[in-house]
């Protein structure tokens, strides 16, 4: 892609003429296209860490109105990805919170707009190392920020 971007579609123009049929549609599937929308982000992200090498996540609750009580009270947590590298050579365990497959996922439910922040550093996940797991670290190098 050229510096600039591309001079192919006339972005202001095509713009104007996405928000203008959105803007037309009916509240309902405006909400519905949201939704989706939010759902397939989520999703994405799901795919991407995953395949990425995440080893756990943290629940981010989007603070709405209309909040769902258990949502509000994952804020935060931790959470394993069962089955990633640590997990398979036993270097982490759940602690109290569990797996990511124990619970629905950030944005699955409907109007839903949590998300995950993922863990890719076996050093952030200190309350769910196993004593194999700390000595695992012990022996590696750390390396400079």
């Amino acid at each position: 892609i050229p510096p600039g971007g591309s001079k192919v579609v006339n972005k202001p123009g095509a713009k104007d003429n996405i928000r203008k049929a959105l803007a037309s549609l009916p509240f309902e599937e405006r909400r519905c296209i949201i939704q989706q929308s939010s759902l397939f982000q989520n999703n994405l992200s799901h795919i991407l860490a995953t395949d990425g090498g995440a080893i756990a996540a943290i629940w981010r609750h989007h603070h709405v109105t209309y909040p769902r009580p258990e949502h509000v009270e994952r804020d935060g947590k931790l959470f394993v990805i069962r089955d990633s590298w640590p997990h398979r050579a036993g270097y982490v365990k759940p602690n109290a919170n569990g797996y990511t497959d124990q619970i629905e996922r950030p944005g699955q439910l409907i109007y839903c707009r949590c998300s995950y922040q993922w863990i890719y550093n076996l050093r952030d996940l200190q309350d769910a190392l196993t004593l194999k797991g700390r000595e695992f670290l012990l022996t590696q190098p750390r390396r400079a920020a």
